[in-house]
């Protein structure tokens, strides 16, 4: 297994598009790989199933199937080359839609091996596949997050440590997002994956929120404080899509008030995140930058 942020590595150009990734979905139904009611658009402009993708017909928004590739526990351990072939697999049925972390693995914790790992399976996946013509590039929807730091690494500006329920204060455990680790995070992740992702997602950044109950601050004024660091973030996300390191848009994954519990499963209100605020910041976010066609922020 290669390592494909290594000096030199070539990116893949291209992100997705709906021309693309209607293509992609139609060839899959016709040779009958794909059903057409397991087609999906994105944004939520579409509520429900939408059409399978007709050829001649001008595509509006993107298009995934219905099933995506979560890829939460793999690369990084012995188990690489299955999951290198079950993704491989799946984007040869029609699946186009892939969902990575910065510090998803199967790799063992601390080993030197497991920040990044997913991503850098993902990247090799993609190249592979592209390569051998099973995919376009602009057929795929790229996802990763960030938000967790290296373990081992020194905490990152803006961190709050992680600290599970009973287990103490673990100080290599860190979290941020705070603009310069989310610039450098976002860059290094398109350097694993190879390509620029599609969408960016902030990964529980309601983790300040934990650490901001722990200490007793009151409720009002660490949301206060949780909106103005996610406007900072939103902000850093937008240059980035501007720049290209990000090629569509950005978005947050995390528990919100509609969730039952909290990130760290407590019953979810301190902790929680509430969207139509998420929304607002990110529009004042683009205003700062002066943007006039509106912020990239996606749901």
């Amino acid at each position: 297994f290669c390592p494909r942020e290594a000096a030199g590595a070539q990116l893949q150009p291209g992100m997705a598009t709906a021309e693309g990734t209607a293509r992609l979905l139609r060839r899959a139904v016709e040779r009958g790989a794909l059903h057409p009611l397991n087609v999906r658009g994105l944004p939520l402009a579409s509520r429900g199933p939408a059409s399978a993708p007709v050829a001649g017909q001008q595509p509006s928004q993107l298009s995934v199937a219905a099933v995506g590739f979560g890829a939460y526990r793999v690369g990084g351990g012995d188990k690489e080359p299955s999951h290198l072939a079950a993704l491989r697999s799946a984007l040869r049925v029609g699946v186009n839609l892939i969902d990575t972390s910065s510090h998803y693995s199967a790799g063992e914790k601390g080993s030197g091996s497991s920040h990044g790992a997913s991503e850098r399976l993902v990247g090799q996946a993609i190249a592979e596949a592209i390569a051998e013509g099973d995919v376009d590039r602009d057929g795929l929807v790229v996802c990763t997050k960030l938000g967790h730091a290296e373990l081992g690494k020194p905490a990152p500006p803006g961190a709050v440590p992680i600290r599970p329920e009973g287990q103490g204060a673990n100080q290599d455990v860190w979290h941020s997002i705070h603009p310069e680790f989310v610039d450098a995070e976002v860059r290094a992740s398109r350097e694993r994956l190879g390509t620029p992702p599609d969408f960016v997602l902030l990964h529980n950044p309601e983790y300040f929120l934990s650490a901001q109950m722990q200490q007793r601050v009151p409720i009002g004024e660490a949301w206060d404080e949780m909106y103005e660091r996610l406007g900072q973030s939103f902000e850093a996300l937008e240059a980035l899509c501007d720049e290209g390191v990000i090629s569509s848009g950005y978005g947050v994954s995390g528990n919100f008030l509609s969730c039952m519990f909290s990130t760290t499963g407590r019953g979810n209100l301190y902790e929680s995140l509430a969207l139509d605020r998420l929304v607002d910041v990110a529009a004042a976010a683009a205003a700062r930058r002066g943007k006039e066609g509106g912020h990239r922020f996606r749901i």
